[in-house]
């Protein structure tokens, strides 16, 4: 299980708690093997994308994690997959995210009550936390189906989503007038527990800086907006791909480059930024909060060739400069 962050500085939970998988709608059923071959992200997207975002059915209230025990995440008991795996594809209309590869993780901030929510509707998964801004939800891979995400001979993590809504007026923690969290994040680590964490406002998509500690003082850098780009993450389903190789990241939609950097060393902080192979996405943070529409997550060892995402894996080495 995961234990929830820290929420001392406004970012993570104020006392470690583990988290468990949350079942919503009476229960999931078995989760299936996962998707291989990775199809371009779903033939069915843009059926996927309504120009209204109303859920069919009301959306699930997310249970408050309980707390326990921490235990260290759990050992894979057999290999993952080599090739692409498909954690989530709204597409195949089995449900959220849980009916798939990926778990729900929640909680609320201390002395409130959990108001985030998520559903399942027309292809997509919505996830709210815009309701109570302390509130923090996401999506973590099961475990055993993502390991050895060797960033030496690069990964491939794409996604597909839409930030309906986002706020993070009260994130500047280092008094430089400019936010330092976002209510959508994504984050995802080598094996050697390198990578980044990159934050989705509706006007732009930026990078989390590493360093000794978080602020204050101000001097400090460690969680505060390093590189960023513009760019409308807010009108409509985007499929996002994600290449981490050697010591470099680069975000890309469709072929067009968003934003690239450094990767970063996180693991000052602790859990769960020294766990190797960690993927994250959702709301992890008390300090700012999002609504998103959720259609597709996979991660693949290695790169795509630019012909295409199912065939040959080649290095991708024009990562460093940022557009």
């Amino acid at each position: 299980m995961f234990r929830v962050w820290k929420l001392d500085a406004g970012r993570r939970a104020a006392a470690p708690t583990v988290l468990v998988a949350i079942a919503l709608s009476g229960g999931a059923a078995a989760a299936p093997s996962p998707v291989r071959g990775d199809p371009s992200q779903g033939a069915a997207r843009a059926a996927a994308d309504p120009a209204a975002d109303q859920p069919a059915t009301p959306a699930t209230p997310i249970a408050a994690t309980p707390a326990a025990t921490e235990v260290p995440p759990p050992t894979p008991t057999a290999a993952p997959p080599s090739g692409p795996v498909v954690l989530y594809d709204g597409a195949l209309d089995t449900g959220l995210p849980d009916t798939q590869g990926l778990l729900l993780l929640s909680r609320a901030a201390a002395g409130t009550t959990l108001a985030a929510t998520q559903v399942f509707t027309t292809g997509v998964t919505v996830l709210r936390t815009s309701a109570q801004t302390s509130d923090m939800a996401g999506y973590f891979p099961k475990p055993g189906l993502v390991a050895g995400l060797d960033r030496a001979a690069g990964f491939t993590l794409r996604f597909t989503v839409h930030v309906t809504d986002e706020e993070h007026g009260a994130s500047d923690k280092n008094g430089d007038g400019v936010g330092d969290r976002a209510g959508f994040s994504v984050i995802a680590l080598a094996s050697d527990r390198r990578g980044i964490e990159l934050g989705f406002w509706r006007d732009q998509v930026w990078a989390q800086a590493d360093g000794p500690a978080e602020p204050p003082p101000n001097s400090n850098t460690l969680f505060t907006h390093a590189e960023g780009a513009p760019f409308d993450t807010g009108a409509g389903l985007v499929a996002y791909e994600l290449r981490i190789a050697g010591d470099a990241y680069a975000l890309s939609h469709a072929g067009t480059p968003i934003l690239s950097g450094p990767l970063r060393d996180y693991s000052v902080f602790g859990w769960p930024y020294n766990v190797p192979d960690f993927v994250f996405l959702g709301d992890d943070t008390s300090t700012a909060s999002a609504t998103v529409r959720l259609a597709f997550v996979s991660v693949a060892k290695g790169l795509p060739d630019a012909a295409g995402p199912a065939a040959v894996f080649l290095p991708w080495v024009n990562a460093a400069a940022t557009p």
